[in-house]
């Protein structure tokens, strides 16, 4: 359960910035869960320290849980980019990641800046809210978080159940336009790679956790 601190700091973050932040409460440990189990479960057991990048962790429910499900000598680099919440990460979770002796970093940049590392991530997982971004910026988004990932290797990420339906029913003009073509681009990205869903019923609102592969692995 998430403690009053991340609560307070969450709210505060969406009071200022709800563009970036797509929500008005943190994500419950079950959807948390599912994405780390995700992540867990596409590990091809080589022996090698898996590295996982994360794209929006805003206060950490997910991080948490990623640190908590890798081994030692694994690595996560979290992509925040607001400052606060990416101070809050690494002051929060450091420790927690030292104690497991998982190397974790907190990078106050957009993720596309990823790809200058030149380097290949054995999973990726997404809290950025797609929704509420411009269709050209989310092509640019998963373009970015597929390119750094390795062969058949995963993109985990969430919408909120019905939500694209739910507003192009209540929106006209422009707005419900953007996102009537965000959703055709996160439905054609799912048929291309193989896409496969889970509902997360508890949370608030309900989420849908979409798992994709880069080569279209199912």
């Amino acid at each position: 359960m998430l403690s009053l601190k991340e609560r307070t700091a969450f709210l505060k973050e969406m009071l200022r910035d709800s563009y970036h932040t797509g929500s008005v409460t943190p994500s419950s440990r079950f959807l948390a869960n599912e994405m780390a189990r995700q992540v867990k479960q596409a590990r091809n057991g080589n022996g090698q320290p898996y590295r996982v990048l994360e794209a929006g962790p805003g206060t950490g429910p997910i991080t948490k849980q990623l640190i908590m499900s890798l081994r030692a000598g694994d690595e996560l680099v979290a992509y925040e980019l607001n400052q606060r919440l990416a101070e809050h990460l690494m002051k929060s979770l450091g420790p927690l990641a030292e104690e497991r002796q998982v190397r974790f970093e907190v990078v106050n940049e957009p993720v596309q800046n990823v790809l200058q590392r030149n380097i290949a991530f054995d999973a990726v997982v997404s809290g950025l809210p797609i929704n509420n971004f411009a269709p050209a910026l989310v092509d640019e988004l998963f373009d970015a978080m597929l390119q750094t990932l390795k062969p058949d290797c995963p993109l985990c990420f969430y919408t909120y159940m019905g939500m694209r339906k739910f507003k192009k029913g209540v929106t006209f003009g422009e707005k419900r336009n953007r996102i009537a073509a965000v959703d055709r681009i996160v439905k054609q990205r799912m048929r291309d790679l193989n896409g496969r869903t889970k509902n997360i019923f508890v949370n608030m609102p309900p989420a849908v956790v979409h798992t994709m592969f880069r080569n279209g692995k199912s």
